[in-house]
């Protein structure tokens, strides 16, 4: 039995040859909300339902792949968490320039997964500078890019606002409310001819509502993620690159649910009697990551090619619960 990798890119240039989605085929394919989570969907050896954005790769768990976003590894990049684990990812399709898709035998700097490897890059600024403005079946968006400093450096901004509370509040469908957000910017910045700086800073927040006047039931939940990191990319020679990530993550999850109810109940010996039930949940959870990783690439040879490095991670995670429950 011979097993070898499989291996897709996506918007991205490189001499080997690959299936490749364009940016126009990934704009034009049937999908929910414009994401690329569920463009990515068409590649062989990858599955996923309609309702949701998480996809699997050979049979595997969706937990079992490595997302990441310029060199950060990203943790639950969704939103509407409540409907089908994630229906949308956090990352705006007008923001991404490349992606590439490894579905086995991937190197080891990928380590601690078991699927693949989904590795985004951002979109590289246009140097004409732009400021766009758009709307679709779901969101509404905004982008500026360009260059300053004679080339040397450049922005990019995305933010998106889903409107799927206003929709259903014109709807008269008022008793649910899910609204989301997300936004992202880069900068990026030549210090010479080797070493190249960036900052990154990515924001995704959701915020869902539900109440059922008739019976009282109320049920909230807030999710967010918060990244920022800084990239450095140096070219140590012709044979030699690196880069350096420093992190900072951290992802929050917030519940709200109460249920009271008034009985009244008439007996020969009391007329009325007035009776109260009910119960309240909150939870709050939060979780932080600090991280540190090096990459280098050392090309000995044509034929001999060397990758060795190291990454550091700190996680922490805080869990508040309180339940009250009367009958």
């Amino acid at each position: 039995i011979v097993v070898t990798p499989g291996r897709f890119a996506i918007m991205h240039e490189d001499p080997v040859r690959r299936q490749t989605l364009s940016k126009e085929d990934i704009h034009t394919l049937p999908q929910l909300g414009e994401d690329i989570y569920r463009a990515i969907k068409r590649l062989p050896g990858i599955s996923g339902n309609d309702f949701s954005a998480k996809f699997t790769v050979r049979g595997g768990e969706h937990e079992e792949v490595l997302v990441m976003l310029d060199g950060l590894e990203m943790y639950e990049p969704f939103h509407l968490k409540d409907i089908y684990g994630g229906a949308l990812s956090i990352v705006d399709v007008v923001a991404i320039g490349g992606i590439d898709m490894m579905t086995g035998a991937f190197p080891a700097q990928y380590g601690n997964h078991m699927s693949g490897v989904f590795d985004i890059s951002s979109v590289k600024p246009n140097p004409r500078g732009r400021t766009a403005v758009g709307i679709s079946l779901m969101n509404a968006r905004f982008l500026t890019e360009g260059q300053f400093d004679d080339g040397r450096g450049s922005w990019f901004v995305s933010a998106r606002r889903g409107y799927l509370d206003i929709v259903l509040s014109l709807m008269n469908e008022e008793d649910l409310s899910p609204s989301y957000y997300d936004v992202m910017a880069k900068t990026e910045y030549r210090l010479s001819d080797r070493h190249s700086l960036s900052a990154h800073i990515l924001r995704a927040d959701d915020d869902l509502e539900f109440e059922e006047n008739e019976d009282g039931d109320i049920a909230i939940t807030d999710y967010a993620n918060t990244y920022g990191w800084l990239r450095l990319r140096s070219s140590l020679g012709a044979k030699l690159n690196a880069q350096t990530v420093l992190s900072l993550g951290q992802a929050t999850d917030g519940r709200l649910g109460t249920d009271f109810r008034t009985i009244f109940i008439t007996t020969p010996q009391i007329r009325r009697k007035i009776d109260l039930t009910g119960f309240e949940i909150r939870e709050e959870r939060s979780f932080n990551v600090a991280g540190l990783r090096q990459d280098w690439n050392w090309k000995a040879s044509e034929r001999q090619h060397l990758n060795f490095g190291f990454a550091a991670r700190r996680l922490t995670s805080d869990f508040d619960y309180f339940n009250w429950d009367l009958q």
